[in-house]
């Protein structure tokens, strides 16, 4: 984040006597914004209540703060660890987002996602979107976060996630 400077300069006490005195001393103010960007990661996942087989959602969004000096023309990338007990990836989608998923280990399903646009600072990248199948009663809990591969790179990683969110999923009885 941007911070302040304050400087004071006062002319040197040992020299000869100064008929105005109060003009003696100046102050200077300056704010130094960082190089870089900050990202950070927004995430909710719908609906609360799910049925086995049924569809879940998951919404990310992706920030750059305003302040930072520079737009984030690196790689912007998503990572969303599912657990796979819970819940399967179905397919993504978001205007310049393309994703992968993979399976291994098999005690997680990574989805990988890359921003393909420049992201200037204050502004947000269109949502991305992951649709998930629920596959087992139980509480679906996944972990989203953001990374920015530029130089000079993010300069406040704390807000990049993992950011989690819950679902639960319940049989249905025939």
């Amino acid at each position: 984040p941007a911070f302040t400077l304050t400087g004071t300069v006062a002319v040197n006490a040992l020299g000869p006597t100064d008929p105005i005195a109060a003009n003696n001393t100046a102050a200077r103010t300056v704010t130094v914004t960082p190089i870089g960007l900050d990202l950070s990661v927004g995430k909710t996942k719908t609906p609360a209540l799910v049925a086995e087989g049924a569809t879940l959602t998951t919404t990310i969004n992706i920030a750059s703060a305003a302040g930072g000096v520079q737009a984030a023309a690196g790689t912007n990338t998503v990572t969303d660890v599912l657990d796979p007990a819970f819940e399967t990836y179905a397919s993504s989608s978001g205007t310049n987002w393309i994703c992968s998923a993979t399976t291994l280990p098999a005690a997680s399903q990574t989805v990988t996602c890359t921003y393909n646009a420049t992201l200037n600072g204050g502004s947000n990248a269109p949502a991305l979107i992951i649709t998930t199948t629920a596959v087992e009663a139980g509480t679906a809990t996944n972990s989203a976060s953001v990374a920015y591969s530029g130089t000079p790179g993010d300069y406040n990683p704390a807000n990049n996630g993992p950011v989690s969110r819950s679902t639960v999923t319940t049989a249905v009885s025939n």
